[in-house]
């Protein structure tokens, strides 16, 4: 699942990259970079997600090598 968001975010970028070189300002551009803004917002977002639980589990686990 991972792996598919990070590939989406890749061929985005090189579809933004392509927009760019073409025209910089058409509306292709603003509208790719919002896109790519959002799913990487979203990515991010998952990751951070799982890694609070992650961290809120490390106390518990201390507790228990002690």
């Amino acid at each position: 699942m991972y792996q598919e968001k990070v590939n989406s975010i890749l061929l985005v970028n090189s579809y933004l990259t392509y927009c760019k070189m073409k025209n910089p300002n058409s509306p292709n551009v603003k509208m790719a970079q919002r896109y790519l803004t959002t799913k990487i917002g979203q990515t991010l977002q998952t990751t951070r997600e799982k890694s609070k639980v992650f961290y809120n589990f490390l106390p518990f686990l201390s507790f228990l090598i002690r």
